[in-house]
C-alpha cells in the first residue's frame, strides 16, 4: 500500500511537463518545477505544484489517501504507536484491510493497485475472517517490527517484546531467554581470558588467624558463692505444765 502511494505521487508530480509551457523563458527544476529566466520572475508559474501539495480537500484527499493509509497500517507494527481501536482483534483487522482495499488500494497506481487489491481481498481477508471466528481471545495481531530492528542494531526491543517469551532472545530488553543467564555465551570485547569462578573449598575457604600479640591475659575475679546461707534447725519449745493454763 505504501509503495503504491509512492507510485501514485510520482505519477501525479511527473505525469505532465509543467515547466515546458514556454521553454524559451523557463528552465526546468526536475519535472515538476519551473524557473523563470526572463520576464516577470515572481509570477505564479508553479500552480500545478499546489494541486499536489495542497490542503484543498478536493485535491488533498484524492492525492494523499494511499500514502497516509499505508503509513497508518505500518505504524500498527510498532507497539508504542499502535492503535488498539483498529487492530485489537482479528475482526477489527479484517475491517481495516477491507476498508483499505476499496478506498486506498484498488483505484491507485494502475495495475499495482488492482493486483494488490485482489491479493488482499481474496487471500488476506479470508484468513482474517477465519481467525476472527476461531481465535477470539488473541492478545496481539500485529508483528512487532522493533524486534527485527533490534536484531540489526537499529533500535532496542520494545516493552511488549520483553513481556512475550516467544520473542527472540539475546538482545537488550529481553531477559526471558535462557541464553542471557549463561556466562559462557557472553560476548568477548578483547583477548582477555574469562574469569574462573570455580573455587576449591580446600584451598580458598580455609582461614588461619594470626597469633595474638599485646598485653598478657587478665585473670577474671573469683565468682562469689551463690549457695543460700545455712540456718539452724527448728528447736522445739518446752512448755512447763503449770504454765499451760490461765489462773
Amino acid at each position: 500500500m505504501l509503495f503504491g502511494s509512492f507510485m501514485h505521487l510520482n505519477d501525479v508530480l511527473s505525469g505532465q511537463d509543467w515547466c515546458k509551457v514556454n521553454p524559451d523563458d523557463f528552465d526546468c527544476v526536475g519535472d515538476s518545477l519551473s524557473w523563470a529566466t526572463a520576464g516577470n520572475r515572481v509570477k505564479d508559474y508553479n500552480g500545478m505544484w499546489r494541486q499536489t501539495f495542497t490542503f484543498a480537500p478536493s485535491y488533498f484527499i484524492d492525492t494523499w489517501t494511499p500514502f497516509f493509509f499505508g503509513f497508518l497500517c505500518i505504524i500498527q507494527h510498532i507497539p508504542s504507536l499502535q492503535m488498539k481501536q483498529l487492530v485489537a482483534s482479528w475482526a477489527r483487522c479484517l475491517g481495516l484491510y477491507l476498508f483499505a482495499c476499496f478506498w486506498a488500494i484498488f483505484g491507485y497506481a494502475g495495475n499495482w493497485g488492482v493486483f494488490w487489491g485482489f491479493i488482499t481481498t481474496l487471500a488476506l481477508c479470508p484468513i482474517l475472517l477465519y481467525l476472527a471466528v476461531v481465535d477470539q481471545d488473541v492478545e496481539q495481531t500485529q508483528v512487532d517490527f522493533t524486534t527485527y530492528l533490534a536484531m540489526v542494531g537499529l533500535t532496542n526491543a520494545s516493552e511488549e517484546s520483553d513481556k512475550n517469551p516467544n520473542q527472540p532472545g539475546g538482545m537488550e530488553g529481553n531477559n526471558t531467554s535462557a541464553n542471557n543467564n549463561n556466562y559462557d555465551n557472553a560476548p568477548s570485547y578483547g583477548n582477555e581470558p574469562k574469569m574462573d569462578c570455580d573455587i576449591e573449598p580446600e584451598q580458598n575457604n580455609t582461614y588461619t588467624a594470626p597469633p595474638a600479640t599485646g598485653n598478657p591475659p587478665v585473670n577474671a575475679p573469683p565468682v562469689p558463692s551463690r549457695e543460700p546461707p545455712a540456718f539452724a534447725p527448728d528447736v522445739p519449745v518446752q512448755v512447763e505444765p503449770e504454765n499451760n493454763h490461765y489462773g
